[in-house]
């Protein structure tokens, strides 16, 4: 017998994946809701971070552990990966993906811009154009996988 389809949260569409049916939410969705909150909050937390995390590399994949500070990396991945970058990982040459507060694995495509020194101003990092792509893995190994596929077909 058939189980009937759960309907994701946001757009009723019906959820095929297992890791979206137990969260009631689709991929797309997910992202968007993401994208969103992340807008929202990039004004916000003037006297540091707040971000709790930590980060690994395996061959050309950064991966981003959010450790569910009072910040979330989704919510501040711009100063997440402008301090990673800061701290002497050149973000631009990784594919980066982030585990966040409810396990899941998904990517992060943005613009490392690198401003240079001058007379008067120190070097400068930034890091803007954020966009959040699905992975939707809760293993980190299928999750670099599939950051590495989603790489190739940019």
């Amino acid at each position: 017998m058939n189980k009937p389809a759960v309907p994701c949260s946001i757009c009723k569409r019906p959820l095929t994946d297992p890791v979206s049916i137990a969260l009631g939410i689709g991929p797309v969705c997910r992202i968007t809701k993401k994208q969103k909150a992340a807008k929202m909050k990039q004004s916000e937390n003037l006297f540091g971070s707040g971000v709790d995390y930590s980060f690994d590399i395996t061959g050309n994949v950064l991966h981003i552990k959010d450790n569910n500070g009072a910040v979330s990396v989704t919510n501040a991945i711009d100063r997440v990966l402008t301090e990673i970058w800061e701290s002497g990982v050149d973000i631009r040459a990784h594919n980066v993906i982030y585990r966040d507060s409810d396990g899941i694995w998904d990517g992060v495509h943005f613009v490392a811009m690198l401003h240079p020194a001058t007379e008067n101003i120190q070097e400068r990092r930034e890091v803007k154009g954020i966009r959040f792509y699905a992975i939707t893995e809760k293993d980190l190994a299928l999750a670099i996988e599939k950051a590495r596929e989603a790489k190739n077909e940019k």
